[in-house]
């Protein structure tokens, strides 16, 4: 073991162990981003390219004005396979611009974050998937609500990685503190 945590040492990261006695032991691993590499939709929002993890996204799809009903003001959900999931519009959420996309006009990415929590990504244009290279975000500048990193594209524009937990996260939160008891009925997720 005390090789394995020299090693990881040596680039940058570190070992944690947590052990309880009679159940078994923990051992976490953590490394830099800056060494990992990363599968990723590129998508833009507001005129700004981001990179949405691929193993968060589940499907894409097309929005139906049908499909689409009004929680509040500024959130709405989709009927989607007999269950409400959230729309997210990524623009508002990292505040590009006020909630104006409108859902039958983007592109849709139903997404999974941690605990098996879905909702759904609102974005004007998926331009591909890419390989790219992490580069820390709070490293280089400062850490950034909702963003996870960021990466060199090819043509030398930064873009900005979505932390989809985060956004998620405080998307339901939001909707939560606003109206606890339409939120809590609505916000149904997907078996």
């Amino acid at each position: 073991m005390d090789v394995v945590r020299q090693s990881v040492a040596a680039l940058g990261g570190r070992i944690t162990i947590a052990s309880k006695p009679g159940k078994g032991s923990v051992f976490t691993l953590s490394l830099p981003l800056t060494l990992a590499v990363l599968d990723g939709m590129v998508v833009s929002a507001a005129g700004h390219i981001l990179i949405i993890p691929l193993g968060a996204i589940v499907e894409t799809l097309k929005p139906k004005a049908a499909e689409v009903f009004p929680l509040d003001d500024d959130m709405n959900v989709l009927r989607l396979r007999g269950g409400y999931v959230p729309m997210i519009d990524v623009a508002a959420a990292l505040g590009y611009r006020a909630p104006l996309i409108d859902p039958e006009q983007s592109v849709a990415l139903l997404v999974e974050g941690e605990g098996g929590v879905r909702a759904v990504l609102l974005v004007e244009a998926i331009h591909g998937q890419r390989q790219v290279v992490i580069k820390s975000l709070e490293a280089n500048y400062r850490a950034v609500p909702g963003i996870a990193a960021a990466t060199v594209m090819g043509d030398g524009r930064v873009a900005l990685i979505l932390d989809v937990d985060t956004v998620v996260k405080a998307t339901r939160n939001d909707t939560a503190r606003a109206e606890p008891s339409r939120a809590d009925a609505s916000l149904m997720e997907v078996s």
